[in-house]
C-alpha cells in the first residue's frame, strides 16, 4: 500500500508541475519586419512584423521614451499598421502582441525607432533654376555636429551624383552638374552619429527645357 500511495503522490506532483509549467508559459517572440530597431524614420511610419500562426489579430502600442502613456494603441488583423496622426520628433518604443482565442497572448515584439525632425531650407528655393555649381544652404539644427549632403539626378533610374559630409551649413556642389532636374537632401547627425533631422528639396540646373 505504501508503494502504491507513494506512486500516486509522485504522479500527482508531476501533474501539478506540468500544469504549473503550462500556465506560466511565456509568449513566444514575434519577428520584426520594419523598421529595424533604432532606425530614424518619418513621422507617419507603417510598422510591420511577421505573421504568427494561430493569431487572430495584433495589438500595437507606441510610446514616447520617458512617457507614462501611449501615443498610439490599436488592434489589426494585418501584419502592418500605419501610425496616425503624425508623431512628433523624438525616440519611441513599440510593442506588438499576437492574440489568439480569448485574446490569449501568443507572441510579443518590442522594438524602438526615432522620428526625424526637419532641417530648415535656406537656399535655393525648391525647384529654383540654378547654375552648374549651386551653393546649397540650410539652417543649423540644434545638437547636430555634422551634415551629409546628397544630390540625386532625377532621371530614371535616379543616380546619386554627389555625396558630401560637412560640419558647415552650406555646400557648393562639386563637380559641376549637367543640365537636369535634381533632388537634394541633407541629413543631420548628432554626437552619437544618430540621424536626427532631414531636409529634402529640388533644383533645376540651367539648360533644362
Amino acid at each position: 500500500m505504501k508503494t502504491k500511495s507513494f506512486t500516486i503522490l509522485i504522479l500527482s506532483l508531476i501533474a501539478i508541475a506540468v500544469f504549473a509549467g503550462c500556465s506560466t508559459a511565456e509568449p513566444e517572440a514575434l519577428q520584426l519586419a520594419w523598421p529595424p530597431a533604432g532606425e530614424a524614420i518619418d513621422a507617419n511610419p507603417i510598422l510591420q512584423w511577421q505573421s504568427f500562426e494561430g493569431a487572430d489579430e495584433y495589438s500595437v502600442t507606441v510610446t514616447a521614451v520617458g512617457a507614462d502613456t501611449a501615443v498610439f494603441t490599436q488592434k489589426t488583423a494585418e501584419t502592418n499598421i500605419p501610425i496616425a496622426p503624425a508623431l512628433t520628433p523624438g525616440s519611441y518604443t513599440w510593442h506588438v502582441e499576437a492574440l489568439g482565442d480569448n485574446e490569449k497572448i501568443l507572441a510579443e515584439l518590442d522594438s524602438t525607432f526615432s522620428v526625424k525632425d526637419v532641417v530648415t531650407l535656406v537656399a535655393p528655393d525648391a525647384f529654383e533654376t540654378v547654375g552648374a555649381e549651386p551653393e546649397l544652404k540650410w539652417q543649423a539644427y540644434p545638437g547636430a555636429i555634422s551634415y551629409q549632403v546628397i544630390v540625386i539626378n532625377d532621371a530614371f533610374p535616379p543616380v546619386v551624383v554627389c555625396k558630401h559630409t560637412t560640419t558647415e551649413t552650406s555646400y557648393v556642389v562639386s563637380p559641376a552638374l549637367e543640365p537636369a532636374s535634381y533632388s537634394w537632401r541633407v541629413w543631420a547627425f548628432d554626437s552619437n552619429n544618430q540621424l536626427v533631422a532631414e531636409l529634402n528639396s529640388n533644383i533645376v540646373v540651367e539648360g533644362v527645357q
